[in-house]
Formats: C-alpha cells, structure tokens, sequence
C-alpha cells in the first residue's frame, strides 16, 4: 500500500466520490494539491450533472413503461416509439411481458426485504441478457418486466433462469415463495398489453 492524499469530491454538500493521490516516492507539494482541489470541483459539478441526468432518464424510463403497459395515462404506441427511439430498450424480433408476485401463506404484504430480493432475481436474469433488453416496473407488490426477445422460443428459457433465481434468493427465508408468470410473445411493443394480460392470469391460477 502506497501513502496516499485524498481529496473529498463534493457538490454543495453532497459527497460524491474521492481522488485518490499517491504520495510517494516524492510527497505532493502544496501547489499540486492546491490544483487536485481546483480539479475536484470541476469534477463534482460534472458527477452532480450525469447523476441529475441519470435520475431523468430513469424516472422518465419508467413513466413511459407505466404508460406502456396502461398502468398509467398515456397511449401504448407513443410510449413504445418513445422507448425504442431513446434507446431505452432495445429492438427485438419480439416482447413479452414477465411478472412475479411475493406470496406467502399468512397472506401478509411483502416486507422491503422480500421486494428487493424479488427484485435482485429479476436483476440477475437482466444480467444474462445483452445490454437494454430487460427493463421492469413495479406495481404495488408486483414486478413486470418488458424482455426484448431475440427469438419466439426465448421467453420459456427466460422464465426458468428467473424461477432458479428466485429460489435461491429466497432459500433464507422460507415462509416467502414467489409466483412466476410469462405472457406470450407480441411482433410489436405497443402490444405487450396483452402479454402482460396473460402473464397476470397465469401468477393469479
């Protein structure tokens, strides 16, 4: 381990990273840290500004997924063109909807806990996949997922690395199981409506 100076990166009073100098063989001067500090400022605007970025786009990802899928205002097609243009989520031969529910015999609502490790199982199927074909959107207890699909066949292979997922991340606790339900593929984003139709009939048999 070198000996090493850090510098807080920080915007306002927000603390957004450090800069890490080394300070050896020779130690840092005064005016080289008089410069890391001038640099650390310009840095923390620029890391404020691409995470403000990154918060807009996922807060508009998600409202046009709302709107997709009509679980808000907003028409399917304008939300479809508006996902695929942005490239929020990529072209595909065919989409189809995914959606997982918590269930638990006691019938009581899924702590945060459970949410995140549904949420986590879904995370690892995205990871599987090739970037922007996987984008998911709660609904009170409920996640839906949007996939991307590469081939008609895909979403059956899809829903079975998700169930695996799902078992383990739910192996320590026990009293919490996980219901799994995939929509039929549609040639066209605007209509994965009715994929998500059918993959809620399927979580609610």
């Amino acid at each position: 381990m070198s000996a090493r100076v850090c510098v807080p990166i920080r915007f306002d009073d927000s603390l957004l990273g450090y800069l890490w100098l080394l300070d050896e063989p020779r130690a840092l001067a005064k005016p080289d840290l008089d410069t890391a500090l001038e640099y650390t400022t310009d840095l923390g605007a620029a890391l404020y500004r691409a995470m403000r970025l990154e918060q807009d786009h996922r807060v508009r990802e998600q409202e046009l997924l709302e709107q997709l899928l009509g679980l808000a205002p907003g028409e399917a097609l304008a939300a479809a063109e508006a996902l695929l243009s942005h490239a929020m989520l990529a072209a595909g031969t065919a989409y189809a909807v995914v959606a997982v529910a918590p269930d638990q015999a006691a019938g009581e609502g899924a702590p945060d806990e459970i949410q995140v490790r549904l949420a986590a199982a879904l995370d690892r199927l995205r990871r599987g996949m090739p970037p922007r074909h996987l984008l998911r959107v709660l609904d009170g207890e409920r996640i839906y997922a949007i996939v991307a699909l590469e081939s008609w066949e895909e979403p059956r292979a899809r829903g079975e690395v998700l169930v695996a997922a799902l078992e383990d991340n739910l192996a320590s606790v026990p009293e919490w199981c996980a219901t799994v339900g995939v929509g039929g593929p549609r040639a066209k984003l605007s209509e994965v409506r009715g994929s998500l139709a059918e993959a809620r009939r399927a979580i609610s048999l």
